[in-house]
C-alpha cells in the first residue's frame, strides 16, 4: 500500500476498492497514561473522499489545524497546490 508522508506527524494511505484517502496523525506518546510509547503509532482519522489535495484541504478544513503537527498539514496544503497548479500550466 502507498504511503505519502505529508510532513512531520502526518499521512496519507489510499483505502483499497474506495476512491478516498485515510489520513494518519503520528501519536508518539500513550493516551491513557502519557507516558513515551517506544514505537510511535499512527491513529486513522477520517477517511476523506476524491484526490490527496483535495483530502488534505478538507482534513485542515475541518479543524486539524489546532492539533499537533499542524504546520506540516498546512505546508502539505500549499505543496499539493502548486504542483496541481504547475501541472495546469504544462498541460
Amino acid at each position: 500500500m502507498a504511503v505519502i508522508e505529508l510532513g512531520d506527524g502526518w499521512q496519507a494511505r489510499p483505502l483499497k476498492g474506495f476512491r478516498c484517502w485515510q489520513l494518519y496523525e503520528r501519536v508518539d506518546t500513550d493516551p491513557k497514561t502519557g507516558d513515551p510509547l517506544d514505537e510511535p503509532r499512527w491513529r486513522a482519522l477520517e477517511c476523506y473522499p476524491s484526490t490527496l489535495a483535495l483530502a488534505v484541504r478538507f482534513a485542515a478544513e475541518r479543524g486539524l489545524k489546532a492539533a499537533p503537527g499542524s504546520m506540516a498539514l498546512d505546508e502539505a496544503v500549499g505543496r499539493l497546490e502548486r504542483l496541481a497548479d504547475s501541472v495546469r500550466e504544462v498541460g
